[in-house]
């Protein structure tokens, strides 16, 4: 995911895990800095739009299938 959305070009420091099917990335800090997994819209990534969604990837998991709460 990351190569395929030029992650390294518009999010650098931040890797792809993922996407919710409606547009927008699954992203970590490869730094681990700050902690947890976050949502960026894939047309128009920047830094300004990333939006924490879990604090770690464990509760990130632990949403799957539920409602989603933002962190």
């Amino acid at each position: 995911f990351s190569s395929e959305y030029q992650l390294q070009t518009y999010l650098p420091g931040y890797v792809a895990v993922g996407s919710n099917g409606g547009g927008d990335l699954y992203v970590f800090p490869v730094a681990g800095w700050p902690p947890g997994i976050f949502l960026v819209p894939a047309i128009g990534m920047e830094q300004r739009y990333v939006t924490p969604v879990a604090r770690s990837f464990s509760a990130f998991v632990e949403q799957f299938g539920r409602e989603w709460q933002h962190a």
